[in-house]
This record gives C-alpha cells, sequence and structure tokens, in this order.
C-alpha cells in the first residue's frame, strides 16, 4: 500500500457524535508514513485519545503512550477509500475512512461481548488557530 494515495486524510477534521466533539488530525504522507493524532472531548473534558500511524500497510492505532498498539492491515485501498482491519479476527473490527466531497467519513465496527457495534464520524475540515 502507497500512503500517499491517502493524501486527501491530511488535515485537521471535526465531527460532533451523541454530544461528544471528535477532532482528528493527520500529517501528510512523508517517508511512506502517515501519523494521526484523535482528541475527543465533552463538557471540557478529554474523554478519549488515540495515536495513529499509516504505514508498511496497515494502520496502527495506540489508545495512550506506552499502552500497546493495536495494528489493522489495509484490506481495501484507493483514491477516496481505505478500509482496516484483521480478516481473521474474533472481533471482526474494521476501521474505514471515506472522502466525501470535501469532508471526510469515518466508521469503526465490530463485535463486543454485549454484540455488535458501529460508530460512524461525519468530519468536515476545520482550519486549526494557534493562540499566540
Amino acid at each position: 500500500m502507497d500512503v500517499s494515495s491517502l493524501t486527501w486524510l491530511a488535515g485537521s477534521w471535526i465531527a460532533s457524535r451523541e454530544g461528544d466533539t471528535v477532532e482528528e488530525t493527520w500529517l501528510p504522507p512523508s517517508c511512506g508514513t502517515m501519523v494521526g493524532v484523535s482528541r475527543t472531548t465533552r463538557d471540557g473534558q478529554t474523554k478519549f485519545e488515540e495515536y495513529m500511524r499509516i504505514g508498511d500497510g496497515a494502520l496502527t492505532l495506540c489508545h495512550k503512550i506506552g499502552d500497546p498498539a493495536s495494528s489493522y492491515p489495509a484490506l481495501e485501498v484507493d483514491g477516496a477509500h481505505a478500509l482496516f482491519g484483521i480478516l481473521d479476527d474474533p472481533a471482526g473490527v474494521r476501521i474505514e475512512y471515506r472522502k466525501t466531497n470535501s469532508e471526510m467519513f469515518a466508521r469503526v465496527s465490530g463485535r463486543r461481548a454485549s454484540g455488535p457495534f458501529v460508530l460512524d464520524f461525519d468530519f468536515r475540515p476545520v482550519m486549526v488557530e494557534i493562540a499566540s
């Protein structure tokens, strides 16, 4: 997988989901990798953070620095779509990104002990302002 086909993923994105604000930022492809970070907040509190890397044919996720990382090989990648997952994963986890006009759709799905789950995110681009 050539990460340069995922250039459209680079940038800062924001979505609202069930009262949460989800921010995701991806650096552009360089040296065969893309690196991203995600933060979920609600009521002025960070609920979740995640560090992400796409390279070597997989999406690698680490929820907190020092925690073990999870790696999901690329199953499908084209000019406007990327699907990551492990074919024989009992939890059936799939992570999908898709470009939609000037926006980005993301879906995380799989199975938990309580049954199947699907988390959809409709991201829109956001300009990042750095306070001085």
